[in-house]
């Protein structure tokens, strides 16, 4: 045989051999669940997520965006209600 055939077959044979192998080691270990395999690796409890669609919003900006556009509607209320009387 020529000496590319025999690298090729080579190589296949390694490649079966390591199949095998694989599949002799992990033949007596039963494979979890997807849920138990991530549960593993997550420490992050539920409380501590923001809720979904929300992981990119800071929260203490919007909170503060909140708190002023409610005390500039409640002095725009008082300026109007002012405006009113003294226009009666």
């Amino acid at each position: 045989m020529e000496t590319w055939k025999l690298i090729i077959l080579g190589v296949v044979a390694v490649f079966v051999a390591a199949i095998l192998i694989e599949v002799w080691l992990k033949r007596d270990k039963s494979q979890g669940t997807l849920a138990e395999t991530l549960g593993k690796a997550s420490n992050v409890r539920a409380e501590d997520k923001p809720p979904l669609g929300m992981e990119a919003i800071d929260m203490d900006v919007v909170r503060e965006a909140e708190r002023l556009n409610t005390n500039l509607e409640r002095k725009n209320s008082i300026i109007r209600e002012r405006y009113k009387d003294k226009r009666q």
